[in-house]
């Protein structure tokens, strides 16, 4: 456990810009207190930057598949395309065959 020593000021020192010496044991109970907690804050960080490489690779994978299934959908759209538009440039010549044929049934 840390033992704090409490250091009261002189009253000629307690003005403004005073300078206090501490012991020289003092910074290092002061490194070694904070040493546990350096050691929790370094898991965390640790444990996030997993989490973030993780979630990262997974939003990679996700975007990934929807650049190939919108490769795969321009190019159904574009077999789709091509075959309305050889409909509709038949189209025409369809129907006037068809009017011949209707006519000539009367």
């Amino acid at each position: 456990m840390l033992r704090v020593k409490r250091i009261k000021l002189a009253d000629t020192a307690a003005g403004s810009g005073a300078i206090v010496k501490l012991p020289p044991s003092t910074s290092d109970a002061i490194c070694a207190a904070c040493a546990t907690h350096l050691k929790g804050l370094a898991q965390i960080q640790d444990s996030v930057r997993a989490m973030t490489e993780q979630f990262t690779k997974n939003l990679e994978g996700l975007f990934s598949f929807a650049d190939q299934l919108s490769l795969q959908l321009s190019s159904w759209f574009g077999v789709l395309d091509e075959l309305r538009e050889s409909i509709c440039s038949n189209l025409a010549s369809l129907m006037k065959q068809l009017a011949e044929k209707g006519a000539s049934l009367d």
